[in-house]
């Protein structure tokens, strides 16, 4: 729900919220054929039912263990506490945990809706494997809910069911790939053979997948270590993903998809031999395995979890002398500790240290808010590539709460500057119309109301045209070289050495044979650097403050850039700079661009209250991330060396 209207936007004029004594939400019943789970039963009670399943019948204990170690491992105590499992598939994640098990075991929803002709309670089944339609969509009606959910009883034997998860790391992670396996088996002419397999898996697909060719691949041979081999190479081509699919990491889900196959014939393995050892007799021989890879049946969704506390013990002080005073020496419990004046060698604690691991330390949020501040909301630009045509306020300022939308006609209306910049002054503070976005998330004007949601909401209500097509935008350097596209006030050349050397060796080293030791060659080509990703969250709040007839300005903000911050704000708000000053409660860690975006916001704040008059408060929320790629790319490289040896 968070996710949905924060990010989404989402509105839900009326929530329902189902009472407890609705008992076929909430009840964990065991019957003799099925598990039936409530959908709005907590993820928490599911795990703890079944964990006291585990004692239970061999069939019973082999449905309940898989689900139980899925769910100790599914996001934290407190989510499984309030999240239920019908919220969980209806929610459709395509990286969900449980879908993939529940679809491999062959679970059923039961959805329930009110037929008013016949004033009863109309129910249909519908399988989890077919319940998800598209990224996001399932098979479900306005008018259904999820009753619960139904799963099927394992055999006591020749049965086996392994959940799967990968993520970058066990604990609250989200996952890259997730799968559930279920497998079947029948003794024919003494060789066991694949009855019935499912296959299901997240992260592979828009929606949980079923392996539909892997599994029919499987169905009706032998259990091999050959035949899986063969479903692996079925499996590869049937969840072959693309190099731009979303989320990158294409060949290594791939190869965790394989993987998890073959992990999952090694566990079947090592459970049907201990069906052997139970039956005595009764069954054939298990396939052998190589002693090397039965350590491949490992899987730390079902290993015991580490405990997260530990105790550390320390010796009595001793009194007396001994043949252990070299290790533990004499500690006099009445000696008076010499106090060392000198900080020379000794470590000095940061000054906000204390404050901030006693929860004392002050930020700009932190300072109290008189009646009447405002709250601000940048509007941005959803588009990129064309000339913004027009921008209409009038449906933001119909809002109740909001105070006024301003754009870069307020601005030329108070005679300030719209262009900013730390070197060069090419970034705008509010795109002019007539102008080229440039980029998605370009600041176009502000929202100024009573309240953040108000302030938010304008911003989503504010009508804004773009005009023309749709050009190329450069996102990277292959992209500005291709198009010729340089900052040429800002060039720079790295030279080192005689560079008509290079130019006379160019032609005496295509003619040379191949080079001996103490030769000058000229080597020349292309690099390219990996990508780099830098997951960078960083808040930013901005108060600004007029004095009582609003000539000159207190600006709080958490920014390095003190002197750039009072130059940009007197500039954009045709303040003088003298009037203009800045605080600082927390200094934060910026790159170049964030310090350059936090700018940004500090002076539409400014400008917000210059026009306004009164208190402004303008907030970079958390959830706001910055996603910075870097992509280093050179072309056409030359450089001379001497060989000193050749290998």
């Amino acid at each position: 729900m968070f996710a949905e209207t924060k990010f989404k936007h989402a509105l839900y004029p009326r929530l329902i919220h189902p009472s407890h004594e609705i008992e076929s939400l909430f009840d964990f019943t065991v019957t003799a054929s099925e598990i039936q789970i409530g959908s709005c039963c907590p993820l928490s009670t599911i795990q703890h039912k079944c964990g006291e399943l585990k004692t239970r019948e061999t069939g019973l204990q082999r449905t309940a263990l898989p689900i139980h170690d899925m769910l100790r491992w599914f996001a934290s105590t407190q989510i499984r506490n309030v999240a239920c499992l019908g919220g969980n598939l209806v929610t459709a994640s395509p990286i969900s945990d449980m879908n993939p098990m529940l679809a491999a075991m062959g679970a059923k929803l039961i959805l329930s809706s009110w037929d008013k002709s016949e004033a009863t309670i109309s129910r249909r089944a519908t399988p989890v494997s077919e319940f998800f339609l598209k990224y996001r969509i399932v098979d479900i009606k306005p008018s259904e809910f999820v009753e619960r959910i139904e799963v099927p009883l394992l055999q006591s034997t020749l049965e086996y069911v392994k959940p799967f998860k990968q993520a970058r790391r066990r604990e609250d992670d989200i996952s890259i790939v997730t799968s559930g396996m279920r497998i079947r088996l029948a003794v024919k002419d003494g060789k066991y053979i694949i009855e019935d397999v499912g296959i299901a898996f997240g992260g592979m697909a828009p929606t949980t997948i079923m392996a539909t060719n892997t599994m029919a691949s499987l169905i009706g041979s032998e259990l091999r270590a050959e035949n899986f081999k063969k479903a692996t190479a079925v499996l590869l081509d049937e969840l072959k993903l693309p190099e731009a699919v979303p989320g990158g990491q294409a060949a290594f889900r791939m190869t965790l998809a394989s993987s998890f196959l073959y992990k999952f014939y090694l566990s079947v393995l090592e459970e049907l031999a201990i069906d052997c050892e139970m039956e005595a007799g009764e069954l054939p021989p298990a396939p052998s395995v190589d002693e090397q890879e039965k350590t491949g049946a490992y899987n730390f969704l079902n290993a015991s979890k580490p405990s997260y506390c530990g105790t550390q013990y320390y010796p009595a002080p001793k009194v007396l002398s001994g043949l252990e005073d070299d290790v533990l020496p004499i500690v006099d419990s009445m000696a008076k500790k010499e106090v060392k004046n000198d900080s020379v060698g000794q470590p000095s604690k940061h000054m906000s240290g204390p404050l901030h691991v006693t929860g004392e330390a002050l930020y700009t949020d932190d300072i109290p808010l008189p009646p009447q501040t405002l709250q601000a909301a940048l509007l941005l630009s959803k588009e990129c590539g064309r000339v913004l045509e027009s921008v209409d306020v009038s449906p933001a300022l119909d809002i109740p709460g909001v105070t006024a939308v301003y754009t870069h006609e307020d601005l030329v209306k108070l005679g300030g500057k719209n262009e900013m910049g730390p070197i060069f002054k090419d970034e705008l503070l509010f795109l002019p119309i007539g102008h080229k976005v440039t980029t998605v998330g370009q600041c176009l004007g502000v929202c100024v109301a009573e309240s953040l949601e108000a302030a938010e909401h304008a911003t989503r209500a504010v009508i804004v045209k773009y005009k023309g097509d749709e050009e190329k935008v450069i996102v990277s350097i292959d992209d500005a070289i291709a198009a010729n596209s340089f900052y040429e006030l800002s060039r720079h050349k790295i030279v080192r050495g005689d560079a008509t050397l290079l130019d006379g060796l160019e032609s005496a080293g295509a003619a040379s044979a191949t080079p001996k030791v103490g030769d000058i060659v000229t080597v020349s080509g292309g690099f390219k650097s990996g990508a780099q990703e830098h997951f960078y969250l960083e808040t930013n709040s901005t108060l600004a403050v007029p004095s009582e007839s609003c000539t000159n300005l207190t600006i709080y903000c958490s920014t390095q850039a003190a002197t750039k911050t009072q130059t940009f704000c007197a500039s954009t708000t045709n303040t003088p700079a003298m009037k203009v000053g800045t605080s600082r409660f927390r200094t934060s860690l910026h790159i170049f661009h964030l310090r350059l975006t936090s700018l940004c916001y500090v002076t539409i704040g400014c400008g917000s209250h210059k026009a306004n008059g009164r208190w402004i408060r303008r907030q970079r929320n958390a959830q706001r991330v910055c996603f910075v790629r870097g992509c280093i790319g050179c072309q056409n490289l030359k450089q001379a060396c001497s060989f000193d040896a050749l290998s």
